[in-house]
């Protein structure tokens, strides 16, 4: 037997070994097990905000105020190319907002483009579901929270963005309302 032979042999011994690893080991992680989250801190609370609910997220660009008399309401500014409504994700919460303008913006994914601007970024979180817990609503806060998450010993409450955009149009149509003669 020659080298070359011998060589190619062993290439084959290998796959076959690492063929019947795969099937030896606990099967992978599914994608569809795994949920993918922005973790964001407001106002001292961890948050998480689902990256299916947003079309974008990015540093904050300048914001130009327009009055307005929805205080959540911070302004206008551009984002990938449109002019978009910039609300507080702290005020929204429940939280004061701070002095400093947004560090962040995400694009809310809606028929009506928004953006949400929020200071603190802390990062990604792919987690299994199962890590993934329903809550009930409350007041303020609680009532943009339907589940909480539990990621690097920390618990997360999840931002409901659906609520969240409900709330803003809720808010816009009744100062619309009160307008009509």
């Amino acid at each position: 037997m020659n080298g070359a032979t011998r060589k190619a042999s062993l290439s084959a011994e290998e796959l076959r070994r690492a063929f019947d690893a795969n099937f030896a080991a606990p099967p992978a992680r599914r994608i569809e097990d795994i949920e993918q989250f922005l973790a964001l801190r407001i106002g001292g609370t961890a948050y998480a905000l689902p990256v299916l609910d947003i079309s974008g997220y990015s540093a904050a660009r300048p914001i130009v105020a327009i009055p307005s008399p929805i205080p959540e309401l911070l302004g206008l500014a551009g984002v990938r190319g449109t002019l978009l409504p910039v609300y507080s994700l702290e005020a929204l919460l429940g939280s004061p907002v701070g002095s400093e303008p947004p560090r962040w913006f995400v694009q809310c994914k809606d028929t009506d483009p928004v953006a949400l601007g929020f200071s603190i970024f802390e990062g990604h979180l792919d987690l299994p579901r199962s890590e993934i817990r329903a809550t009930t609503g409350g007041e303020d806060a609680a009532r943009h929270v339907r589940r909480l998450l539990r990621a690097d010993d920390e618990v997360r409450a999840v931002i409901d963005v659906a609520s969240v955009l409900k709330a803003i149009r809720e808010r816009v149509a009744a100062l619309e309302s009160s307008k009509e003669p």
